[in-house]
């Protein structure tokens, strides 16, 4: 079961991590359940030869790297943060599926987790969006996911560069589960059906996941 990602290592600081909903991803974050002897992600990303990546990750990637370049500019760099961006599995019934095993890396902690939606065709923007992610696994309490606002866009994950962010950083880093246990969901419309049908939901590309990491002081420091 392959997973690539793709990873970009960018020096960010407060600038580009500060504007609008910027401070939720600078927030300090508890740590994600991790094996204690064994880096999972690191002893299995090389199991994929032959890296594919969707349009829509790429231009994602693309803009993160512009707004890297731009903050660099400024000379206000203050910490380091990755970024690193992962299709996900086609599963059954329409589930798109992520191994937890990838929230664990050394050096480094997890602070959010976000599932992008990309759509074939763009919705009215003066109307709530109508459609949500279904955790369908793991099995938590609040299951049905809304999209982040897009008055909380930051810079780093535009929503016209990267897509609709629905915020799985919680059961991404909390769930319990073994070496293949899994993060899956789906794309629903909560309203009637005829007008669900309306809507003619498709997707332009995979949902992917972009997950912010914050490195962590050497020990020898």
């Amino acid at each position: 079961m392959g997973h690539t990602w793709l990873i970009l290592f960018l020096a960010l600081g407060t600038a580009l991590l500060g504007s609008d909903g910027g401070e939720e991803l600078a927030t300090e974050a508890p740590r994600a359940l991790c094996p204690l002897d064994d880096d999972l992600a690191a002893s299995q990303e090389g199991e994929l030869l032959v890296p594919r990546f969707s349009n829509c990750m790429l231009r994602c990637a693309s803009h993160a790297y512009q707004a890297y370049r731009a903050v660099l500019a400024t000379g206000s760099v203050k910490s380091t943060v990755s970024l690193k961006l992962n299709e996900g599995r086609q599963g059954a019934q329409d589930e798109f599926c992520w191994m937890l095993h990838l929230r664990c890396q050394r050096g480094v902690r997890l602070t959010k987790a976000f599932v992008l939606l990309n759509l074939e065709q763009p919705l009215d923007r003066s109307r709530p969006f109508p459609f949500r992610l279904l955790l369908t696994a793991p099995s938590l309490p609040h299951h049905l996911l809304q999209p982040c606002s897009r008055r909380r866009d930051t810079r780093l994950l535009n929503g016209e560069a990267c897509g609709i962010r629905f915020d799985v950083t919680e059961p991404f880093r909390s769930a319990e589960g073994g070496r293949d246990a899994e993060l899956c969901v789906k794309v629903v419309c909560p309203l009637e059906k005829d007008v669900c049908e309306a809507l003619q939901f498709s997707l332009r590309c995979p949902p992917f996941l972009a997950t912010l990491w914050r490195s962590l002081p050497r020990p020898d420091r």
